[in-house]
């Protein structure tokens, strides 16, 4: 072992992407078990089930939580003082996940959003954060306000807004203008981030965004925050489970926009929201509004039936083709089908687009994927990827 060079051995051990070999390396020699345990202890999720083990594994080996770059904390039923005592061991964390459902009221079973303990904000502003991603949970205005600032990706799901001990409207609090903005990348799921975000005072730190996934809630602050990012806009993702995305404005910077149909709705509101999108759509015929296009991606997700039906799509898949050839530089269209059963739904699904978009393919510019959660083989039907 002496005589490979260190370099060398780190590099071999960086190709191990087997866990249990992992774990082997760590314990062979001391030569190899930095190197092993910097990978295995990289990224560490926390919960009431792992707990003490966690915390006996940092006492004891405190050099492990150097190595910890990625955090994520499902608080519900961990101790605040206790998971409090873990976290100043912790300095190094670049991205981390905070599940807040971790306390439910007398009067119903459902789970509510919790405010952000001290200790654990403390925690959050001392690390040198890349990624912060929140989930049920409320978060002073302040701290919202300079998250915005110094943190480039933001992930928000079910995010509530609290002004001191008393939570208040997003669109009512009156602050001053935000002056600096790091956000480069916003994942929305909520009205309250998302009406804060928009408010005239706080909608210039998204003038930097670059990629931007949000489910629209009709509200009207998902246009918002597309027009004040519009000239930094690269990626665009909407899910479009309750309602359809709002009109696009002149997008100069925009390369990829995708779109997610719910299968958990019923089908009259699928197709009547598949509808509305394709009239939000048919301001890509006009190529100057969108002149660095380059892709489109449509998920379709599984249907509760576990059956899907094309016909909602055809209007939809009719004007993409129409509108798409207008570009000097044919735009490709990625279109990808969760599915329960495989190969027959599929083939009708690809025959039916394909016979709707005759110019995407005519040009070797639509790809059609199918995939089935249980497995990840890859099979050919009719030409096209086949996920089963």
């Amino acid at each position: 072992m002496s005589v490979v060079p260190p370099e060398l051995l780190d590099d071999i051990v960086r190709e191990i992407d087997d866990l249990e070999s992992l774990k082997a390396c760590s314990l062979v020699v001391s030569t190899l078990r930095h190197t092993s345990q910097r990978i295995l202890f990289n990224s560490l999720t926390i919960d009431i089930k792992n707990f003490t083990a966690i915390r006996d594994l940092l006492t004891g080996s405190p050099h492990i939580a150097h190595y910890v770059t990625s955090l994520r904390a499902l608080l519900a039923g961990l101790d605040v003082e206790s998971f409090g005592r873990i976290l100043p061991k912790l300095q190094n964390v670049r991205k981390c996940f905070l599940d807040g459902v971790w306390y439910s009221s007398r009067r119903s079973s459902a789970p509510l959003r919790s405010g952000i303990p001290p200790i654990i904000l403390d925690f959050l502003t001392r690390q040198p954060l890349r990624t912060l991603g929140l989930m049920s949970i409320h978060i002073p205005i302040a701290v919202l306000r300079n998250l915005v600032k110094i943190i480039p990706t933001l992930y928000f799901l079910a995010v509530g807004i609290e002004d001191g001990a008393d939570a208040v409207p997003a669109h009512t609090v009156s602050q001053p203008p935000v002056e600096r903005f790091a956000l480069n990348s916003l994942f929305l799921i909520g009205n309250d981030v998302g009406q804060f975000l928009a408010h005239p005072h706080n909608i210039s730190c998204v003038a930097a965004l670059r990629h931007l996934s949000v489910r629209p809630q009709g509200s009207g602050w998902a246009g918002a925050l597309i027009e004040g990012a519009s000239s930094t806009l690269n990626h665009i993702e909407f899910n479009c489970s309750s309602y359809p995305p709002p009109a696009l404005p002149h997008l100069p910077a925009l390369r990829t926009v995708g779109f997610t149909f719910s299968g958990q709705i019923i089908p009259s509101a699928r197709a009547e929201i598949i509808s509305q999108t394709a009239n939000v759509l048919s301001t890509l015929a006009v190529p100057q509004m969108s002149p660095a296009l380059a892709k489109i991606m449509i998920i379709q997700e599984l249907a509760r039936d576990g059956a899907f039906d094309p016909s909602p799509y055809l209007p939809l898949i009719t004007m993409l083709d129409k509108a798409l050839a207008a570009y000097p530089i044919p735009v490709s269209i990625g279109w990808t089908l969760r599915l329960n059963d495989g190969e027959t739904q599929f083939k009708h699904f690809a025959d039916s687009v394909r016979r709707g978009m005759p110019k995407a393919h005519s040009v070797g510019r639509l790809l059609l994927e199918a995939y089935v959660p249980s497995t990840t083989r890859i099979k050919k039907v009719g030409g096209y990827s086949y996920y089963s």
